[in-house]
């Protein structure tokens, strides 16, 4: 029904599916729908590497902040969680505030997450897996398209440092 161009090597159609049974009809459009929320949260959970440091407020199961805030580095990050790296003691299914400075606005990030996973680091910290609560699809997008965005300006920074 009509082609559309939006750049130089990609092409949007429309189509139109003349004599399909109305029942095949909807299947066909629950899975388009399916297809495209399994590519979303697929590149929502892409794990980015990043180098950096998140600032953290324990929470209690109703929402107030338990005690001071902690550091904790990120050992990568996506849409929908991160990897924390710290020598605090955290158990599982404890709730966190994560101040996340990605250096461009709107700058920090304020999330809310729940401690999915632990294991022992190397240097006697331990690693955290994060699940991030209560965000949108699209807001998940954003997280991991800043943080590559971050990641990607301190690789070019230091590519720039070195001779």
């Amino acid at each position: 029904m009509r082609v559309d161009r939006p750049g130089p090597d990609a092409y949007t159609c429309a189509l139109r599916f003349d004599g399909l049974d109305r029942y095949v009809e909807q299947r066909l459009v629950r899975w388009v729908y399916a297809e495209q929320r399994r590519t979303a949260e697929r590149h929502a959970s892409a794990r980015v590497p990043l180098q950096l440091v998140v600032t953290c407020r324990a929470l209690g199961r109703d929402g107030p902040i338990l005690g001071g805030p902690f550091c904790a580095g990120i050992l990568d990050v996506a849409g929908d969680g991160m990897r924390l790296l710290t020598d605090r003691m955290l158990s599982r299914s404890q709730r966190l505030r994560l101040d996340l400075d990605l250096g461009d606005p709107p700058s920090p990030l304020s999330l809310h997450g729940s401690v999915t996973g632990e294991w022992p680091a190397d240097d006697g910290r331990r690693a955290y897996d994060v699940r991030f609560e209560g965000l949108e699809p699209h807001i998940q997008r954003a997280i991991a398209e800043r943080a590559s965005a971050h990641e990607q300006r301190l690789r070019r920074r230091a590519a720039g440092s070195t001779p």
